[in-house]
């Protein structure tokens, strides 16, 4: 199967004046972002811009290959496109301008953007997605309970200001939570930066709120939307969306499917997929009958307790619950929390972990059902 270290291979001759900005460029841009160019790029406006090769000669004079490797799988996957890219004539004069990012575990928030200027002169902002960090799952879950989120709003806010008063057309894209923050700042933001938007997509991004997609300004940027999930999707199944979606061809199944790098590429397009995997419709169905299926009260306690007893293991991210030597500690806690719970309720927990947490780490939830 081709990947998008393969399209970088095959488009590297080609301009976007000879063939023009396409999905698969978007999905480029939008797994790029996970890269941390903190210090790097500028977090001012358009008019800070850096060039590509700037960007890559600082990124790796920052780092060296031992602390890449060590940092999450997006990270180190998404910073060695950048490198390939930087060698060829499609991204070669690729800027990068007003990188913002942010983490707040109190108010449940993680956010990141960049704006890619492109050689057409039109720009890409894109907006990170949900990393492995248990609080970043917890913002996607809040969606269920609140219009609008802290990162939503944020999103929205940095088109506003990135992009006021500028006469430049732009496309605005996302992967998995990035997703849903392109389309919802897309919607919300000033309707003189929405008439200058060219597309929106979203990467296997969740949906919304219900109020949200019934707005007015959802409406309006509806038809505009490109949604892509993969087969086996667990995470653009999320809530509720209102617009065409494609099904993407994948080289894998399962939590892994969510990762950019193992969409199946054609030429300058994705492969589709056939139909949903059974695994992603069970995982809709399961969280459909949660959100939907509980009052509003009740899905906040749950989440609430469902996310506590995540961190109560001491655990920031999904892989630490997984970790082969706290694993009896966390098995212990975990344990120890769910008593708090309905079996109902206990039940639906585990349906979720279960989709969270790869196939490689069967053994890990058989330890945790034995009596």
């Amino acid at each position: 199967m081709a990947n998008l270290s393969d399209y970088l291979d095959w488009r590297s001759d080609i301009s976007m004046d000879q063939d023009p900005f396409n999905e698969v460029d978007n999905l480029l841009l939008s797994y790029l972002v996970y890269t941390d160019f903190t210090g790097i790029v500028p977090t001012g406006g358009l008019s800070e811009s850096v060039g590509i090769a700037e960007v890559t000669k600082r990124y790796f004079a920052k780092y060296t290959d031992e602390e890449i490797m060590s940092s999450p799988e997006l990270t180190k996957t998404s910073v060695y496109l950048l490198k390939k890219m930087v060698h060829t004539k499609r991204f070669g004069k690729l800027k990068f301008a007003a990188y913002r990012q942010m983490t707040d575990v109190d108010s449940i928030t993680q956010f990141a953007a960049i704006s890619y200027i492109l050689p057409d002169r039109t720009c890409f902002a894109a907006y990170r997605g949900t990393d492995n960090s248990i609080v970043g799952w917890k913002e996607d879950f809040n969606m269920s309970l609140e219009k609008e989120t802290r990162g939503q709003v944020y999103a929205k806010e940095y088109l506003d200001e990135v992009y006021d008063h500028k006469i430049r057309k732009l496309r605005v894209g996302g992967h998995s939570k990035g997703g849903n923050f392109a389309m919802y700042a897309s919607a919300f933001c000033k309707s003189s930066i929405q008439k200058r938007i060219l597309a929106v997509y979203s990467n296997d991004g969740p949906g919304f709120h219900k109020s949200v997609v019934e707005s007015e300004e959802y409406k309006a940027i509806k038809d505009r939307i490109h949604s892509y999930l993969p087969e086996d999707s667990i995470v653009g199944v999320l809530l509720e969306q209102r617009n065409k979606k494609k099904l993407i061809k994948t080289s894998v199944s399962g939590v892994m499917a969510h990762n950019p790098e193992n969409w199946e590429i054609k030429r300058n397009r994705f492969v589709l997929g056939e139909k949903q995997s059974k695994g992603s419709l069970v995982f809709d169905k399961t969280i459909r009958r949660l959100l939907y299926g509980l009052n509003v009260e009740r899905r906040k306690a749950f989440i609430d307790t469902l996310f506590g007893i995540m961190e109560s293991t001491g655990a920031t991210n999904l892989i630490d619950l997984i970790d082969s030597g706290e694993k009896a500690k966390t098995i212990a806690t975990i344990r120890e929390s769910l008593g708090a719970m309905t079996k109902e309720e206990q039940k639906l927990f585990w349906g979720v972990i279960r989709k969270f947490i790869s196939s490689g780490t069967t053994s890990f939830m058989e330890e945790m059902f034995k009596k």
